[in-house]
């Protein structure tokens, strides 16, 4: 009786040091996650932070290119006498290399029709 007594006070021992390392252990654990979530929050602002930026940028940007597209339209009427002196320009330049483009193929054909009765 003695015996069992003895292994009996020997198991729950060893429960009462285990339940002292789990609780340990437990409380490790709540540390680290505690840790864990102050990092968390920390990159969490960091990251509003740098979106607070990114999004003031942005509007910064686009107001830019608002007043760029407004000022380019008050002086567009600068440009067009220019751009129809291009157009009508690159018009006639297109019709010239149309016309040489048809004189070299009808003399082409010329030559061709030349050579071949000159070898019958």
């Amino acid at each position: 009786m003695l015996l069992i007594e003895i292994f009996l006070g020997i198991i729950a021992g060893s429960l009462i040091i285990a339940a002292i390392f789990f609780i340990i252990f437990l409380f490790s654990i709540k540390n680290t996650l505690n840790k864990a979530n102050e990092s968390i929050e920390e990159g969490k602002n960091q990251l509003y932070c740098i979106s607070q930026k990114s999004t003031n940028l942005l509007d910064d940007t686009d107001d830019l290119i608002l007043d760029l597209k407004r000022k380019s339209d008050s002086i567009n009427f600068l440009f067009t006498p220019l751009e129809r002196f291009n157009k009508s320009y690159n018009e006639t330049k297109i019709k010239n290399y149309i016309y040489q483009i048809e004189e070299l193929l009808t003399l082409g054909l010329f030559l061709f029709d030349k050579v071949k009765k000159s070898r019958k």
